[in-house]
């Protein structure tokens, strides 16, 4: 995933280096936020339907990518 994303902003005109800083703080920005909120959905899952709470993911999913 990095180094297409270090290629995406070297077209946006960046250099390879600030390619490289911004990709790995959106890594690990990335890994942070999977580390917070797999527990918390996984405890939401358990307490709702495994079925409402998968749509409700797929549905935010879909959003987050319209909003992009």
């Amino acid at each position: 995933m990095a180094p297409v994303m270090v290629w995406f902003l070297q077209c946006g005109g960046l250099s390879e280096e600030d390619g490289l800083t911004i990709a790995a703080a959106f890594i690990g920005i990335l890994s942070l936020s999977a580390l917070v909120f797999y527990p918390i959905v996984g405890l939401l899952s358990d307490r709702i339907s495994k079925t409402k709470s998968s749509a409700v993911c797929m549905v935010s999913g879909a959003l987050s990518m319209v909003a992009l």
